[in-house]
């Protein structure tokens, strides 16, 4: 009894008669489109959110640093009261309530904005509003990278398409643009190797940033840890070391705006008042044109893969937040010390 060979078999024997050629040259072609498909998956992936939201602030242990001194704020030095908060991370949700606070005690700080929720209408209106009413906004870069995790040409990108968007911002809001945009802050406070960050160097001086650095670091973030969080109480004492002329360091968080009027109940009690970073050493940051970023900045592609060296770095972060194996071997980035006296900024 003659039987059919199944089909299966079929496509077997059919597979055998594939010429040597004919296999090297499609595995050719699937080779070659290889690279457009990850860089267009990688896109679909970095934009599938509508914001950033990140877990961790920017806090880092002592390590070698590379930046130069600056002179003290001479109207510091005459009204003896005056200091900077600056907050990171927004606009985000949160963002409203702690712009009724500020508003609420007559204070004024600095917003450091991620370029991904300044693309989100609904965060956006807190910017323009933050503007409106007398803050200042510096770039966080777009999406909050490890700048020693991404390539040159990635690193532009995140500078120079936050930079556009604030622009854009300063518009609509029509305030003065020679107050705004004028400062840089790196995600993590983290700028990469030497080589990392002195071609950053060459891209934030052709926008006329600054990088802004801190001398007080709350550590306010810590507060939202799933894990041994950091209470409320002892972010608000951390401000009982803030001295004049410090930059503060806190985050546009939900626990922050919960615990902000005791800060700045704090500074009032110390005789403590805050401005915009645009007032720090007015002496020496004259308002200045612009320079046009080159169109180029944005022209290549690189895609936000952590190796496994950032991955450590950030599980070491989470275990061991007062002071990580990590901030010992990593004494080649440029960081912001724990305490800096006179030189938190370019």
């Amino acid at each position: 009894m003659n039987s059919k060979k199944p089909r299966q078999s079929l496509h077997h024997s059919e597979c055998n008669h594939l010429s040597r050629r004919d296999f090297l040259s499609m595995s050719a072609g699937l080779i070659a489109s290889l690279p457009s498909m990850t860089d267009e998956l990688t896109s679909l992936l970095e934009n599938s959110a509508d914001h950033v939201a990140p877990t961790r602030g920017e806090t880092r242990g002592p390590a070698r640093s590379f930046r130069l001194k600056s002179k003290r704020p001479s109207q510091t030095q005459q009204e003896g009261g005056r200091l900077f908060l600056t907050f990171d991370d927004g606009p985000l949700p949160c963002t409203g309530r702690i712009l009724d606070q500020l508003a609420a005690s007559g204070q004024t700080a600095t917003f450091f904005v991620l370029g991904r929720n300044l693309s989100n209408p609904s965060l956006r209106q807190f910017a323009v509003r933050a503007l409106k009413e007398g803050h200042d906004i510096g770039n966080h870069s777009f999406s909050h990278p490890y700048f020693s995790a991404i390539s040159m040409n990635r690193a532009k990108q995140e500078i120079v398409s936050t930079y556009r968007l604030i622009d854009e911002l300063v518009l609509e809001a029509e305030v003065d643009p020679n107050r705004q945009n004028r400062f840089f802050r790196f995600p993590y406070g983290v700028a990469g190797s030497r080589s990392n960050y002195l071609a950053s160097q060459d891209v934030l001086g052709e926008l006329n940033y600054k990088i802004a650095w801190w001398d007080l670091d709350t550590n306010d973030w810590r507060m939202e840890l799933p894990w041994f969080p950091t209470r409320p109480s002892s972010v608000v004492a951390s401000l009982n070391r803030a001295r004049p002329g410090d930059v503060v360091l806190l985050h546009d968080r939900v626990k922050t705006s919960e615990c902000l009027p005791a800060i700045l109940k704090s500074l009032e009690w110390c005789k403590l008042a805050s401005l915009p970073l645009s007032s720090y050493d007015s002496g020496t940051v004259a308002p200045s044109e612009k320079a046009v970023p080159d169109e180029n900045i944005l022209s290549s592609k690189s895609t936000n893969n952590l190796d496994a060296d950032a991955l450590a770095e950030e599980l070491s972060q989470a275990l061991f937040p007062q002071g990580h194996p990590a901030d010992i071997v990593v004494d080649s980035a440029v960081v912001a010390p724990r305490v800096s006296r006179g030189s938190n900024l370019w």
